[in-house]
């Protein structure tokens, strides 16, 4: 396991300026090592995900001060997420059960957080600027951020 953080060059840059994805610094993502902070990660890391072990192919950083949402521990159900986890905006998110079925009328949906916000328990997060990390990985994954399930982004093609 690396520790430190790496912010892979040419990924998503442009795209990174105008949307808030990732997780913000601190949230604890689950790998072959325990939960760790997203801070720590660093491609080649190996990143427990809904598919299995999966490693980590880059590391993407963006600074936000708008679009950031904060899930308070236990607002999406018991234990989930495990303490407060601040999300950008943009950051897609599985839904399974009732959720799905109440908002989209199926039995699983992918949406971003701000569909989840309610302005009263799940809202935008005032505090302070925050660092948000993007996992990217092959294809889509779903990993694990303070046990709540995140999609990842793919790593682009580079010509």
């Amino acid at each position: 396991m690396s520790y430190g953080h790496y912010a892979a060059e040419d990924l998503l840059e442009a795209r990174a300026r105008y949307s808030a994805v990732g997780v913000a610094q601190g949230a604890q993502i689950r790998t072959s090592e325990g939960d760790l902070p997203v801070e720590y990660l660093c491609p080649g890391d190996r990143i427990v995900t809904r598919s299995g072990m999966r490693v980590l192919r880059a590391v993407t950083v963006q600074h936000a001060d708008r679009h950031v949402l904060r899930f308070p521990a236990g607002s999406l159900g018991q234990g989930r997420p495990q303490s407060v986890l601040y999300l950008g905006a943009q950051t897609r998110m599985p839904l399974g059960g009732w959720r799905a079925q109440t908002l989209y009328e199926a039995e699983t949906a992918s949406v971003p957080a701000s569909k989840l916000c309610d302005g009263q328990v799940v809202r935008v997060a005032l505090e302070r600027p925050v660092r948000l990390y993007a996992l990217h990985f092959d294809t889509v994954e779903t990993f694990f951020a303070e046990g709540i399930e995140v999609e990842a982004q793919v790593v682009p093609a580079t010509a």
